[in-house]
């Protein structure tokens, strides 16, 4: 497995929204575009968005209120 790097530095990222946030994923999404991250995709009923850092910024930095918890997006692959 790999970290997802991409172009400019940042890193990829997938991120839990706590239960009782899921209704109003939206407004987390808003917060993490603030702090500079890219959102790519948003699965509202899993709690789940997916996106990127910006260049520097640490995962630590995306746990904000209404985040369960934030990892790696890697790429698994057999073989």
């Amino acid at each position: 497995m790999s970290a997802k790097r991409v172009r400019g530095g940042g890193e990829r990222f997938l991120l839990y929204v706590e239960k009782d946030y899921r209704s109003v994923i939206e407004d987390v999404v808003v917060r993490l575009e603030a702090l500079g991250a890219r959102v790519d995709e948003t699965m509202p009923s899993l709690g789940i968005i997916t996106g990127t850092t910006a260049s520097g910024q640490s995962l630590y930095d995306l746990k904000i209120e209404g985040v369960k918890e934030v990892e790696t997006d890697r790429d698994v692959g057999v073989g």
